[in-house]
């Protein structure tokens, strides 16, 4: 009887480690499949943490593809900024010539609101005999085309209405704005089928059009403008990848399936209908305008 218990005794040991055996193992199985799990979550993972997914992407492009990563930084050390025009090409306004830059009128552009607006410096575009087209050397502001969604028109847009009613005011002294000449803008509207032209509008600070922006501009390169630190600070995107230049709206729109469009200027240069709507708020605000070369004899008059 002693036996037979002893027996028992012995063979319930048995069972009961083994089983205790089983056990460790498949915590310790499940333990591994759950870091394996994490490992794999982890990696292609770029809502809760971007910054170490892209340091662990990094190593391991290090690692496994060193000529990858060199010819990367390389062509990084290569973007250019964009060039800022030399002191020497700003002329008085009397002699300026077209490619030449001139200054001429304040707005605020370092982003230290408290040493007030910094004097504007303008490119010369185009000359008659006694007029200049001017555009502002660097974007100078974010705004939206139109507040709202809806069919677009220069005539009718918020950026117009800004660039005329806040903008100039900002900028210009009484004695300035006699020297601002209003200027009939001829206005078009490209939809999928075919080009429209709007009416016209005189405008005494106004965008390019598309096709100005074409004829004024030798390349893409020379149409990329980089923004001011105020234009930064107050939402326009200046991407590194292109030398720290931005887009820029231009006043030709377009009605497109499903889409109210308008002409931009991209970060690279590149001219034409943006994918944005009117009232994204990312692009930036490049304002020409057609200056006399000559002051009116009566400005400054006692």
């Amino acid at each position: 009887m002693m036996k037979r218990i002893a027996y028992l005794l012995i063979c319930a040991m048995i069972v009961f480690i083994s089983a205790c055996g089983k056990g460790g193992e498949t915590t310790a199985s499940r333990t591994a499949g759950e870091d394996t799990g994490a490992t794999k979550t982890e990696a292609p993972s770029t809502t809760e943490a971007p910054a170490d997914t892209k340091a662990t992407k990094t190593e391991s492009q290090t690692e496994t593809k060193e000529p990858v990563s060199e010819t990367t930084a390389k062509e990084a050390e290569t973007v250019k900024p964009v060039p800022e025009a030399p002191d020497s090409a700003v002329k008085p306004i009397e002699e300026a010539k077209v490619g030449d830059y001139i200054e001429f009128g304040y707005y605020e552009q370092d982003g230290n609101l408290e040493n007030g607006p910094e004097i504007l410096r303008w490119r010369v575009l185009d000359e008659t005999e006694n007029l200049l087209l001017l555009i502002s050397e660097k974007v100078l502001d974010q705004q939206m085309f139109f507040k709202r969604r809806t069919i677009v028109n220069w005539a009718d847009s918020d950026i117009r209405n800004w660039l005329v009613f806040t903008f100039r005011n900002e900028v210009f002294r009484n004695d300035d704005i006699l020297r601002i000449n209003m200027v009939e803008n001829v206005n078009v509207n490209k939809s999928d089928i075919k080009t429209v032209y709007e009416a016209n509008t005189w405008d005494s600070v106004f965008l390019l059009s598309e096709e100005e922006a074409e004829r004024y501009f030798k390349d893409d390169e020379d149409r990329k403008c980089a923004p001011t630190p105020y234009a930064v600070s107050r939402g326009v995107a200046a991407h590194e990848q292109t030398g720290g230049s931005c887009w820029w709206w231009l006043r030709t729109t377009a009605e497109m399936t499903m889409l109210s469009a308008v002409s931009c200027v991209d970060a690279q240069g590149y001219v034409g209908v943006s994918s944005q709507e009117p009232n994204f708020p990312c692009v930036g605000v490049r304002p020409a305008v057609w200056l006399t070369k000559k002051a009116p004899d009566f400005i400054g008059a006692q």
